[in-house]
């Protein structure tokens, strides 16, 4: 059985010209934890082949969770998920969203599509999340090791049960030792990087300690992020051209 599940929106209407692109829509394929190297690769080839843009993997180095977002038109982001749905096994859930000139209401029709049409495979049991916008994958460091501290400032910022809304995150020691509050972002526009950065400061500061650095793991949408941002909340790693949604389409030519 397969399900899909839309976040509450207002119904829009998607008016396509003949003289605008296609609306593009993104998904993040999470896997199951301890996907092997190999079934990585198959995911990824087969997302390539149904014709989606491949945005980024994670944890195919064990650093985080496995997962894997791509982007494309209704067309070929269909075809990619009915061929990830080929390896079934290695999946727990997808998520669309609208990239540019879809609309929410435009993605839970396409997941709904996917859903019909992956329900038509014999074994399979997925769920198919229609969101705003796609997950964000936020790291913020802090100085030393307390991860005690770290789970602390998970807790307090967490949509559930009082905190920013939008947001899971957890405390747990990043690969260098440092203490890090893992956060996904599931509506930037209600919570963004800066309200969380002062979030995790004013508590960190409570307990003695500061943030040393932070990262944006993955893609992000251009209206998340600006100029300012990389200094203001001491971002580092960060690729523009890479990393930011619409920049990595552009440069793929879609």
């Amino acid at each position: 059985m397969t399900e899909t599940t839309t976040e509450p929106a207002a119904s829009e209407a998607t008016m396509t010209s003949s003289a605008e692109p296609s609306p593009l829509f993104g998904c993040v394929a999470h896997l199951h934890p301890g996907v092997d190297a190999a079934a990585f690769a198959s995911l990824v080839t087969q997302a390539v082949c149904g014709g989606a843009h491949v945005l980024a993997t994670t944890g195919d180095d064990g650093a985080e969770r496995p997962s894997l977002s791509l982007a494309g038109d209704e067309a070929s982001v269909m075809s990619a998920i009915t061929a990830l749905a080929e390896r079934a096994e290695t999946l727990a859930a997808l998520t669309v969203a609208p990239v540019r000139g879809a609309t929410v209401a435009a993605a839970a029709a396409l997941a709904q599509s996917c859903a019909a049409r992956i329900g038509d495979v014999p074994d399979v049991s997925l769920q198919i999340l229609a969101m705003r916008s796609l997950p964000v994958d936020y790291r913020v460091n802090l100085v030393g090791s307390d991860v005690a501290l770290a789970g602390r400032v998970a807790r307090l910022i967490s949509e559930d049960p009082r905190g920013f809304p939008g947001i899971a995150a957890e405390g747990r020691l990043a690969p260098d030792g440092a203490a890090q509050v893992a956060i996904t972002m599931t509506d930037f526009e209600r919570t963004g990087f800066r309200t969380l950065y002062t979030a995790v400061e004013i508590i960190a500061k409570e307990g003695a300690t500061d943030i040393r650095d932070s990262a944006i793991v993955g893609p992000v949408a251009a209206a998340a992020v600006d100029d300012e941002l990389e200094q203001d909340v001491r971002l580092v790693g960060f690729e523009p051209e890479r990393q930011i949604i619409e920049k990595a389409l552009e440069g793929a030519g879609s």
